[in-house]
């Protein structure tokens, strides 16, 4: 047999143990019956034939032991047993166990809910493919400062450079546009004003119809594309709003695609319109786009920056009255979508929330402390009957990763409840449009491996506590302190007589110890 496969077997057979322990027995029953027949065959009494087959066949705990060690994983069978042992104990002090797992649900929850926004901010803040290709461009004036782009150095730059797979440019901030409905009622949208390849550069492909083209571009563009959550919630999902015209501003625009509603960048918008095109050379001077690119595979963000470089020098020779001097820049767009500020703010509050979960398992250590030094004498008189030290440190060990899972369950449903009310819990604008906090599979597991730190640091607590001094000395000390007390002398003035003085009571029949 493979080793995969006595692998599977034993864990099979420790999956079924109730079923093949009995099995067991019956086939123990079974020898021993037929050891009793052979003896009894040969003469002797059903009692003596009995016990003959008993010395014959050996013990029988010691057989199963050793049975269920060739055959089982020991260890998951010691588990399913301390597991229940476990809980029945934690039930014993109701109120101990609540207050902890509470304690531990306030320290875990608060850290998951805050994994998940530095998840969000700091490890993976934009939700787009290529990521790490994301670029955003901007102007830089002669005294080095960063500022927005015109619409006529924005076409330049598009035309000229050879380091981008896609480039576009979106108008600063967020714009509303009046929605006029079939019944006359005008709903204020909040929308983006867009170039013909933003969607392209994010990679983000419709769910329904297409996207901007450059065929949708000119000087009076009248296409739109709708977020699927204002298409759910508006029109109701209706399949064949693509094409279909609707009113924006007093103008009409023909519907071409629908978009994931999870596709959110630099600002929120239901909806996206193409900026008209813009040629004149007054365009140079007023600067309100914001421009967003991807790399091509094999440039690098240096190259990018020397091309562009060159391409804005070529400007400013060209057209020096409203560009000599200016220059480009060119830097991640995460960097620039997250704030140095609001990465401040995650790290503090994050080593807040992590300061807050220790100091949670400092309290529930000193009452871990407080709750085993009850249960000295019960720890003593398992090691008395024969419990290693190992086996107490691995039963109070599990009793604290039931308490931690137990916390842990408790602070998922906590930090559930803090994702879903994020959006009500912070002011408008604290976070950038796409940047959303969840709880996925990640938070789930950041929160698994925080509850199973904290009961593996608790059990050491408790195994220290417990193995800090010979257990058997606390059974002979219980037994001195009962006897110690019974025979400690009255305090002068206590009111109460000495044993000395009491008066004898007298032995009735049913008092009085038998003769020997």
């Amino acid at each position: 047999m493979t080793p995969l496969r006595v692998l599977f077997a034993r864990l099979v057979a420790t999956v079924r143990g109730r079923p093949l322990d009995a099995a067991l027995d019956e086939e123990i029953r079974a020898h021993l019956q037929r050891l009793e027949g052979e003896h009894r065959a040969r003469g002797l009494s059903p009692q003596a034939a009995r016990e003959a087959a008993r010395r014959e066949f050996g013990g029988v705990e010691p057989m199963k032991e050793r049975y269920r060690d060739q055959r089982r994983f020991r260890w998951l069978d010691d588990v399913r047993r301390d597991v229940p042992y476990a809980a029945r104990t934690l039930l014993r002090t109701p109120g101990f166990t609540a207050v902890a797992a509470m304690t531990l649900a306030l320290g875990i929850g608060a850290n998951g809910a805050m994994f998940s926004l530095a998840d969000a901010v700091l490890i993976r803040p934009l939700p787009f493919d290529h990521r790490d290709r994301l670029v955003m461009l901007a102007e830089r004036t002669p005294s080095g400062a960063s500022t927005s782009v015109a619409p006529l150095n924005f076409s330049d730059w598009r035309d000229q450079s050879q380091s981008f797979e896609a480039m576009a440019a979106v108008v600063v901030g967020a714009a509303g546009r009046a929605l006029t409905s079939a019944d006359g009622l005008v709903e204020e949208v909040p929308a983006q004003a867009v170039t013909a390849r933003f969607f392209d550069v994010f990679g983000a492909g419709p769910i329904a119809g297409r996207t901007f083209g450059a065929d949708d571009a000119g000087e009076r563009p009248s296409t739109v594309v709708l977020s699927e959550g204002f298409w759910r919630s508006r029109f109701g999902a209706d399949p064949t709003l693509v094409g279909r015209g609707i009113t924006l501003d007093g103008q009409p625009f023909t519907v071409i695609g629908i978009v994931p509603a999870d596709f959110q960048i630099l600002s929120d918008a239901r909806l996206w319109t193409l900026l008209a095109e813009r040629r004149g050379p007054e365009w140079r001077r007023t600067r309100y786009l914001r421009v967003v690119a991807r790399l091509k595979r094999d440039v690098t963000l240096d190259q990018a920056r020397a091309e562009m470089t060159a391409i804005a020098s070529n400007i400013g020779r060209l057209s020096p009255e409203t560009n000599e001097g200016w220059g480009v820049t060119v830097d991640p767009m995460w960097t620039r979508v997250i704030g140095p500020a609001l990465r401040l703010t995650s790290l503090v509050l994050a080593g807040i929330v992590a300061f807050v979960l220790l100091m949670a398992c400092a309290n529930i250590a000193n009452l871990l402390l407080a709750r085993d030094a009850g249960r000295m004498r019960e720890l003593a008189v398992r090691v008395a009957i024969g419990a290693s030290r190992l086996r107490i440190v691995r039963q109070l060990l599990t009793e604290n990763l039931v308490l931690a899972a137990l916390g842990g369950a408790l602070g998922l449903a906590l930090c559930w409840t803090l994702l879903w009310n994020v959006p009500s819990i912070l002011p408008p604008g604290t976070l950038p449009a796409g940047v959303n906090p969840s709880f996925d599979l990640r938070v789930i597991a950041f929160a698994l491996a925080v509850t199973c730190a904290v009961g593996v640091v608790l059990g050491l607590v408790s195994a220290l506590q417990a193995t800090r001094r010979p257990l058997t000395e606390t059974i002979a000390q219980g037994g001195r302190s009962g006897s110690a007390a019974a025979d400690r002398p009255p305090r002068e003035g206590s009111g109460r007589p000495s044993s000395s003085a009491r008066s004898p009571r007298p032995l009735t029949p049913a008092t009085t110890p038998p003769m020997s």
